[in-house]
């Protein structure tokens, strides 16, 4: 990341090379300023192509580093076989970003952890989260709120190996990640398991934060903090309505920016 913007900052792109000024909303405002620059030079100015593969390169290696921050290293491993795997379609910004010595680096080591079975410490927090839950009130039941289809996905496959847990994951209609959606009858089918105790936890994405009729759960888990206030308001909804509820936060300590 340090790399592509200390390049950025060497093109005149950015005033200063702190990875605090190449934030996901600036790198897209700088990638449609480098568009336009290429527009207008006719493509006759080849430092601006280089320009515009570090500015995709960084967006691509702070979204990794978001991944391995917010939801472990399998996240991350996920998301660079993914782009490893985009057969004919691999840009010269995902050439340069997954063939840099930082990322080969990066990915044995993620390679090592998960095979140690090292998810995050994030996910130990939130497995004793639940288990107290359901210690304290066997009938009762939760939400977990995850941003990401990969880690909804191996989040609700680790929560069912542990006693006492019926986890079920559920998401939105559209495919995404090269993984399948939930159809309305397949949603309707786990609110209906949740409602009855078959399943007692479900692991969800945005999709469950508002319109569907999901019933009050006693526990609401956000596995990583939301940037609006309304979304936190509507996560946390879901619980609390008819008796107390509890809302539980997960953050990881010594974040890096």
């Amino acid at each position: 990341m340090q790399r592509q913007a200390d390049i950025l900052c060497k093109f005149g792109l950015s005033r200063t090379n702190s990875l605090r000024a190449f934030g996901k909303g600036r790198l897209i405002e700088m990638q449609n300023s480098i568009r336009r620059r290429i527009q207008a030079s006719h493509g006759k100015n080849p430092s601006l192509f280089s320009a515009a593969s570090a500015a995709a390169a960084l967006m691509k290696a702070s979204h990794a580093h978001t991944l391995l921050e917010t939801q472990g290293v399998n996240a991350l491993q996920s998301y660079l076989e993914r782009e490893k795997n985009k057969e004919g379609k691999v840009s010269r910004a995902t050439s340069l970003f997954l063939s840099s010595m930082e990322m080969a680096q990066a990915e044995e080591i993620a390679k090592e952890l998960c095979e140690k079975g090292i998810i995050h410490p994030k996910f130990d927090e939130l497995c004793e989260v639940l288990r107290q839950q359901f210690a304290l009130r066997p009938e009762s039941s939760a939400i977990v709120f995850n941003h990401y289809r990969d880690s909804i996905k191996r989040l609700s496959e680790e929560l069912n190996k542990i006693p006492g847990i019926r986890a079920e994951r559920f998401v939105g209609q559209a495919a995404k990640s090269g993984e399948k959606g939930m159809s309305q009858k397949e949603q309707a089918e786990k609110i209906q398991m949740l409602k009855e105790g078959k399943i007692n936890c479900i692991v969800a994405s945005s999709v469950a934060e508002e319109g569907l009729d999901i019933p009050s759960v006693d526990l609401v888990v956000f596995y990583e903090p939301v940037p609006s206030e309304i979304r936190l308001i509507q996560r946390r909804g879901r619980t609390g309505r008819l008796a107390a509820g509890k809302a539980v936060i997960l953050m990881a300590k010594k974040h890096a920016r």
